[in-house]
């Protein structure tokens, strides 16, 4: 999801998440596409370096999304990282944004949690509106195959057995293959 794609709904946007600012204590949220693409932040971020932060996460959340899918999960909901200051929390509304929370030690983890869970539902919502208003597709993205553990168990079952079934090669002309590890200073005398 783009900026431009918006329009007259950031200001909805904005005032969703200026309610969540001052319920949650948290300095300020960034929002940004999947690539890492800033499309609006909210709250006191003269602090940090909120580009490379938005760049850095949708990188973070990315790989985190991959591991997830190697065991068998579609993603995690949230990232938390805690710092001794600061903490970031980061969490996906569909695969429309990515929401970026900074917070520090004022604010509580729980009520940071709940209050993001209650702002994704509501950003939701406005990201569906102006899809479906735009007739815009949104592609899920795919950082990773999803693939389910069960499946990946089956393919491995059958590679063993067509493995096994597979006849063995010999060549009887074929010289004694040595494994040098094993071997003893007596056999190399034999072998050169």
């Amino acid at each position: 999801m783009k900026l431009s794609q918006l329009g007259n709904r950031i200001e909805d946007i904005k005032k969703d998440i200026d309610i969540f600012l001052n319920d949650s204590l948290a300095n300020c949220v960034i929002l940004c596409d999947m690539g890492g693409e800033i499309i609006t932040t909210i709250g006191d971020t003269s602090a940090f370096d909120y580009t490379n932060i938005a760049a850095m996460a949708a990188g973070s959340y990315a790989t985190t999304k991959g591991i997830a899918n190697l065991l068998g999960q579609k993603e995690f909901s949230l990232l938390f990282h805690q710092g001794e200051k600061n903490n970031i929390l980061i969490s996906s509304i569909e695969n429309y944004v990515i929401e970026i929370t900074v917070f520090d030690n004022n604010a509580i983890l729980g009520i940071v949690k709940q209050k993001t869970n209650q702002l994704n539902q509501s950003l939701k919502k406005i990201f569906e509106e102006v899809i479906k208003g735009k007739g815009i597709t949104v592609k899920k993205a795919k950082i990773f195959a999803e693939k389910k553990a069960t499946e990946n168990k089956e393919k491995k079952t059958e590679k063993e057995e067509k493995k096994k079934e597979a006849p063995k090669k010999s060549n009887k002309d074929e010289t004694k293959k040595n494994d040098f590890d094993s071997l003893m200073i007596d056999d190399l005398d034999d072998i050169f």
